[in-house]
């Protein structure tokens, strides 16, 4: 499997790194349900962000659009040769994704924004972090927040392609894309 990786955030002179990961406080965790992906649904949600003690203290906008590529492009890893699913005719049986193994698939993951952020007022910073499927944890640049805006502007896609086993069809119908909300001053 292969993304288009965010770079890792460089720490600023009041920040440390363990392990090449920025450390700053966990806010909260936002949990998107990736179910529908197995019918190559597109997911738009307004998800909210929990703290560890079950407190909503925001919510993050994320879509995640799948596509795939057509058979004889199979194995591919060049990003225009997907495009997004067409459905069968009315009179077919609906594709699923395990129809699709051996196939390769795209999943264009976006976070808007954060909308309603309660600590923006403790933490003049966020960063979100996640890993999908198999892939290393990716971390989001540091955005600074505006105290007097009542959202918080992320505007990022990222791309991740992989190739359909039985192990990813598990993941997509049993699993939710789980993105950790961080905090720093």
């Amino acid at each position: 499997m292969t993304t288009t990786a965010l770079p890792l955030v460089k720490p600023t002179a009041s920040q440390s790194v363990a392990g090449g990961v920025l450390i700053s406080e966990l806010i909260g965790v936002s949990t998107v349900y990736l179910g529908p992906l197995s019918y190559f649904f597109s997911i738009q949600e307004r998800c909210p962000i929990v703290s560890r003690i079950g407190t909503t203290l925001g919510y993050l906008s994320v879509s995640i659009e799948p596509l795939v590529a057509p058979e004889w492009a199979n194995g591919t890893r060049e990003i225009e040769a997907f495009t997004p699913y067409e459905p069968p005719a009315i009179d077919q049986v609906e594709d699923q994704l395990e129809d699709f193994i051996d196939r390769t698939v795209l999943y264009r993951l976006t976070i808007l924004h954060a909308d309603e952020l309660v600590a923006r007022r403790k933490f003049p910073q966020v960063a979100l972090r996640y890993g999908f499927f198999r892939e290393p944890m990716q971390q989001t640049e540091t955005v600074i927040i505006d105290p007097s805006a009542q959202r918080v502007d992320f505007n990022i896609t990222t791309t991740h392609i992989a190739d359909v086993t039985t192990a990813f069809v598990k993941y997509i119908n049993g699993s939710s894309l789980v993105i950790e909300v961080y905090g720093s001053k």
